[in-house]
């Protein structure tokens, strides 16, 4: 009969490793023993490996860097920028990029595709500025009048749809 209580855990033979592993690299080395084993990593991604970080006192950020690869046109993008979306929006926009996906064939990101429409607004620095100017004196509502606020976004929008030439087609 079996017994009742607590069940018992008995580790596979790759947690046995892994623990093992573990208790290696935390005990105290002597110098004769060198540094102890690395861990194998945590997991693959493109061909690219990914070990797990390992923070040394004093040397926060270069920890990070130097334990997995970074590829040069990735070092570059450390600034992030917000988009607030209504829900109804973002769906819109989910939908878009699934369609668009479908007719190339992979996933297109939100990140990818908004970076896609400012390079182009950057290429439209001109007309945007001309457009601006015609706006000068757009006064901008605070966050709580919620009408006001969309208002000013649709005339933000006309004012992008008028440096890039385009008339808006719905609402």
């Amino acid at each position: 009969m079996a017994k009742k209580g607590k069940p018992e855990f008995k580790p596979s033979n790759s947690q046995r490793s892994n623990v093992s592993q573990i208790l290696q690299m935390a005990a105290p080395m002597s110098a004769a023993e060198g540094p102890p084993p690395q861990p194998p990593p945590l997991f693959e991604s493109r061909g690219a490996v990914h070990e797990p970080a390992q923070e040394r006192p004093g040397d926060v950020g270069a920890a990070n860097e130097k334990s997995r690869p970074v590829i040069d046109s990735r070092r570059k993008k450390l600034a992030h920028l917000k988009t607030l979306l209504e829900y109804r929006e973002k769906k819109e926009i989910n939908g878009l990029l699934f369609k668009l996906s479908n007719e190339i064939g992979h996933t297109i990101h939100f990140s990818i595709f908004n970076r896609g429409l400012l390079q182009v607004a950057l290429e439209q620095e001109q007309e945007l500025l001309l457009a601006a100017q015609a706006n000068a004196g757009l006064a901008r509502p605070s966050n709580c009048e919620i009408e006001a606020l969309r208002h000013y976004e649709r005339q933000i929008g006309q004012m992008i749809f008028t440096a890039f030439g385009l008339s808006r087609r719905r609402e």
